[in-house]
């Protein structure tokens, strides 16, 4: 996980591929990560899940927290991309919904469901009216954290 951690971290400043886009790398190693056995179970794919969630929103930034001299980044190629940002809206959907079945599913594992429920605090946009689905996914990471032993 650490180096899950590290390379995510790297990916934002590494260019998408020009014809398949901004996620092409992430996509991959999403598919990865999907179908790789893990030693930790169900909570460490749901960890490594959680790396890449900041990292969608990190790319969902409108400036990118840095980048690599003379080699533009995704925010410049393709931040104002109307169809770049429904794909990274619905992968990062993706990504949580499959994190957060797995933290609920873990209930030993309080410590996923409350980095989870930080890591969503921290970056969703908790609507009202028809946008509640975080507020629901807020409340049963904190129902998992509450009903750990």
């Amino acid at each position: 996980l650490d180096f899950l951690s590290s390379f995510a971290s790297a990916l934002v400043a590494v260019p998408g591929h020009p014809e398949h886009g901004p996620l092409y790398l992430v996509n991959g190693l999403l598919n990865v990560i999907d179908k790789h056995p893990w030693h930790g179970g169900a909570p460490a794919k749901a960890a490594a899940y959680a790396e890449f969630i900041a990292l969608i929103c990190t790319y969902a930034q409108p400036k990118l927290p840095y980048c690599v001299a003379a080699v533009d980044g995704n925010d410049v190629l393709f931040g104002k991309d109307q169809a770049v940002e429904e794909e990274l809206n619905q992968t990062l959907a993706n990504i949580s919904k499959d994190a957060v079945e797995t933290a609920v599913g873990a209930k030993s594992q309080p410590a996923l469901a409350l980095r989870l429920l930080n890591l969503f605090l921290t970056t969703a946009e908790l609507g009202v009216g028809e946008n509640t689905r975080g507020v629901t996914v807020a409340w049963q990471l904190f129902k998992a954290v509450r009903e750990s032993p």
